[in-house]
């Protein structure tokens, strides 16, 4: 009874699963998509790439229902029809756009699974991400939809993007009659323009502030500064306490190196000539990568000129400590660069 019910009646998240799972199964056939279309688009226009984009934009749609907790969902179908319509509108992203994204990316190479990889066979990106990081690159106004994406600070962590549009829409447009195109535009610009980490910070902002909330703030202060990436040189002697926060390298001559143990993690402490009281000095954890490099008695830095690169702050009685920081862990390499021999 059960078996025939979900055949005679199926729920909503029974044609889901096999909408995805028909799609997946076409994927991963190796088929020409372009002879193929779905036979509910109405969007012929942008032939399969237009099919391909609103595939994408189910399979999210679908993954939002089935999180639902619920009996059964939404269709996924008309929901993704709305989504599609209102990306696609001259007001927003624009039809001409959209598909031009999704065809360069339904013609990118992919595994079974419809991830992209590379040439070496190494998985890359989901599609979807790949579709919004093209469309965000393609225009500053397309860059601004995707940075006001619900989810678009998570989806770095998660490699994905929440389907609903509509607060982004909303959001933009809101945006625009509050503080003039331009001025939104202007905002996205400088945003986007800034070297990113890793993790999607802007390079130089020690505070991990979201790209968003950056965005917000050049909104209403169009004088705020977005961090440039730059790392600037300072000298150890000319110490001044409005570096305290920064990013910064240190330039002065080793006069000292040891091991403090009287906390719980033994530290490297590292004094300077140029700071003979010690107010100025830098310090770090990986006492390990230290004796390795520059030996157990740490003759290899002591008395270099050296430049050291790290986050400025306060330790201890230092009016000025610089925690140094290293590339890779794994390789045990930190940023310090012994100039010359004294």
């Amino acid at each position: 009874m059960i078996l025939g019910r979900a055949i005679t009646a199926p729920s909503n998240r029974r044609k889901a699963y096999e909408r995805a799972r028909n799609w997946s199964e076409m994927q991963a056939s190796g088929l020409d998509l372009e002879q193929y279309r779905d036979p509910k688009c109405e969007k012929e226009k942008g032939g399969a790439a237009a099919m391909y984009v609103s595939r994408l934009i189910e399979a999210q749609v679908t993954l939002q229902l089935a999180n639902s907790g619920t009996a059964d969902t939404a269709d996924p179908y008309p929901v993704t029809k709305k989504m599609y319509s209102l990306l696609a509108s001259n007001a927003n992203i624009g039809e001409k756009e959209l598909v031009a994204g999704g065809d360069a990316v339904l013609h990118t190479r992919k595994n079974s699974d419809g991830k992209i990889i590379s040439a070496s066979g190494r998985e890359l990106t989901d599609p979807y991400v790949q579709l919004l990081t093209l469309l965000a690159e393609s225009s500053i106004r397309n860059y601004v939809f995707i940075l006001l994406n619900p989810d678009a600070e998570g989806s770095r962590k998660r490699g994905t993007f929440t389907a609903n549009w509509e607060e982004s829409v909303a959001s933009y447009h809101q945006l625009v009659a509050k503080y003039g195109e331009t001025a939104v535009l202007a905002a996205a610009a400088k945003i986007k323009a800034a070297p990113k980490t890793p993790q999607g910070y802007i390079v130089g902002d020690y505070q991990s502030t979201s790209l968003l909330d950056t965005f917000y703030t050049m909104l209403k202060d169009p004088k705020a500064i977005v961090p440039d990436g730059q790392i600037h040189r300072y000298e150890v002697s000319a110490f001044d306490p409005q570096w305290l926060g920064k990013r910064v390298i240190l330039h002065g001559t080793v006069s000292r190196v040891r091991v403090d143990t009287t906390l719980r993690q033994p530290y490297i402490i590292i004094n300077f000539k140029e700071s003979p009281d010690g107010a100025v000095l830098a310090y770090s954890i990986d006492t390990d990568v230290f004796i390795s490099r520059f030996g157990a008695d740490f003759s290899g830095l002591v008395g270099k000129e050296v430049d050291l690169q790290g986050d400025l702050g306060v330790f201890r009685e230092a009016k000025g400590a610089l925690r140094l920081l290293y590339e890779s862990r794994s390789q045990f390499q930190i940023n310090v660069k012994v100039l010359s021999n004294p």
